[in-house]
């Protein structure tokens, strides 16, 4: 089996090597790698030109101008020329295994999709928390549309967005399945939940093969430097009533009425995070014009506030 390797990449010169030496080191080696270049101004492209001039399988994609990472992603999906599809973000890596497990598991099971848990790597304190999805205790779960939907709820620790399954390229083909460009947050979910809404056959691995770096550290509550991604919660809230505007026929009442919680619980979370910054600049008339519109997040809200007061109780 061909598998493909896309590598988004903007700005990625201190990561990008990296990168692709864990697609390269994969013990099933990849049939190509192509490193998706999204405008960068430092020296990516210059450093994938040099690695590809030593690995014949890496190739650079440039883009004349930044499209974010859907417009990167798809760019490569359009030039890939394998059975399989892999994407890995430049400032990620993988474990060497990761390609032979997961594609056993594909042939042996007629799989479209196959997704592994996540180890999350915090940059600054050198440290890895293993397995993410702590709460799958089997060795491989069948991944439904509501079982993704159930575990990717903004504001919950580690949801399944993270997640980098790899895919069937007919299967994306098929159905003309291609990242949200309108989407710079949020993006990962609308795409793995539309591929379950079109009947992709998918499983959740137990093992963790998929190094990931957070935007912010589990040890360290640092944020690190290699994060781009762009929070906007109101598109990505604006994401959910898209998917259920085009896909609604295809959805179970139960996915319904999860990706509306999804939508419901990402306004909250905006909202929450909102009036917390007019607590601390004293707009206390538009904080509670907040609650007010959203009620469920009074008392979180609230929690938060009452944490400080202790917290600033026991310093003195």
């Amino acid at each position: 089996m061909r598998i493909s390797v896309i590598i988004p990449a903007y700005n990625a010169a201190d990561c990008i090597e990296r990168a692709v030496r864990s697609a390269l080191d994969q013990t099933l080696p990849p049939y190509e790698i192509i490193v998706v270049d999204d405008a960068s101004t430092d020296r990516t492209g210059l450093i994938v030109e040099e690695i590809a001039a030593r690995e014949p399988r890496v190739r650079l994609l440039a883009l004349a101008a930044n499209g974010g990472p859907s417009a990167a992603r798809n760019a490569g999906l359009d030039h890939v020329t394998g059975e399989w599809v892999a994407i890995l973000d430049a400032d990620d890596t993988m474990k060497p295994r990761r390609f032979e497990a997961m594609l056993a598991v594909a042939q042996k099971d007629g799989l479209d999709m196959v997704a592994d848990n996540i180890d999350l790597l915090d940059y600054h304190a050198g440290r890895t928390l293993e397995r993410a999805f702590g709460w799958l205790e089997s060795e491989q779960a069948a991944l439904t549309t509501e079982l993704y939907l159930e575990r990717d709820v903004t504001g919950q620790d580690y949801g399944l967005g993270l997640i980098k399954p790899v895919f069937r390229k007919a299967f994306l083909d098929g159905h003309g399945l291609r990242y949200p460009v309108k989407y710079r947050h949020g993006e990962d979910s609308y795409f793995y939940t539309v591929a379950l809404i079109l009947g992709a056959k998918a499983v959740l691995l137990r093992e963790a093969y998929y190094i990931y770096i957070p935007a912010i550290g589990p040890f360290s509550g640092k944020r690190s430097s290699y994060s781009r991604t762009r929070l906007d919660y109101l598109k990505k809230a604006e994401s959910c009533l898209d998917i259920i505007g085009l896909y609604k026929e295809r959805m179970s009442e139960k996915s319904l009425a999860l990706m509306r919680y999804r939508h419901d619980r990402i306004l909250d979370f905006h909202e929450n995070h909102m009036a917390r910054a007019d607590i601390r600049e004293k707009k206390f008339i538009s904080a509670f014009g907040r609650i007010v519109r959203r009620p469920a997040i009074a008392l979180p809200l609230g929690r938060a506030l009452l944490d400080k007061v202790l917290q600033r109780g026991a310093a003195k």
